[in-house]
C-alpha cells in the first residue's frame, strides 16, 4: 500500500521581530502625537499674556469712560481688579473688587505664575490704572519656570505683548 506523502501544514502568523517593529512604530507615533497635544509652559504663558494685555486695555478704557481709578492686583494664582472708591462712611478710599465678566477675578493657566510690575523703572506689587493713562512706561513680566513674557503699555494707553 502506498501512502500519500504528508501534506505540510502551512502556519501563517507574525514573527516576534515583526510584532516588535509594529509596537515600536506605534510607540513613536503615540509619543509624537501626545507631545504635540500637550501644552508647553511657554505657549500657556503666551496665551495668559495676550489675554492679560487685552483685559488691561479694557480696564484702561473702563477707567476712562467711568472716570474712576482701578487697581490691577496680581497674585501667583491669578489676578483681579478693584475700583478705588469712597468707603462706606463717605471718608477715605476703599478698594471695591470688580465682579463683572470682563474685569472679574481670573486664574492663570499655569499655577505659580510670578508677576513683576515696573512703572517708570520702579518695581510695584500693584498697578494703578487711572482715567488718563499718562506717560509712565509700564512693563509687566509674567514668569513660570523657564517661560517668560512681557507686556508693555503704549503711550496710547493700550497694553501689548512684546517679545523680549
Amino acid at each position: 500500500i502506498l501512502k500519500a506523502p504528508p501534506v505540510p501544514r502551512v502556519i501563517r502568523g507574525f514573527t516576534l521581530l515583526e510584532l516588535l517593529v509594529v509596537l515600536v512604530v506605534i510607540a513613536i507615533g503615540t509619543g509624537l502625537v501626545s507631545a504635540r497635544l500637550m501644552p508647553d509652559d511657554q505657549r500657556l504663558l503666551d496665551q495668559d499674556a495676550e489675554r492679560l494685555a487685552q483685559i488691561l486695555t479694557i480696564a484702561q478704557e473702563h477707567s476712562s469712560v467711568k472716570a474712576e481709578s482701578l487697581i490691577f492686583m496680581p497674585s501667583r494664582d491669578g489676578f483681579q481688579f478693584a475700583a478705588i472708591g469712597n468707603g462706606p462712611s463717605g471718608g477715605g478710599s476703599a478698594l471695591r473688587p470688580l465682579r463683572d465678566d470682563l474685569l472679574g477675578a481670573r486664574r492663570w493657566q499655569l499655577p505659580e505664575t510670578a508677576v513683576r510690575i515696573e512703572s517708570d523703572g520702579l518695581l510695584q506689587d500693584r498697578l494703578a490704572i487711572t482715567p488718563e493713562p499718562g506717560l509712565a512706561r509700564v512693563l509687566i513680566e509674567l514668569r513660570n519656570k523657564q517661560a517668560r513674557c512681557l507686556i508693555a503699555r503704549r503711550y496710547s494707553g493700550r497694553f501689548q505683548v512684546v517679545r523680549p
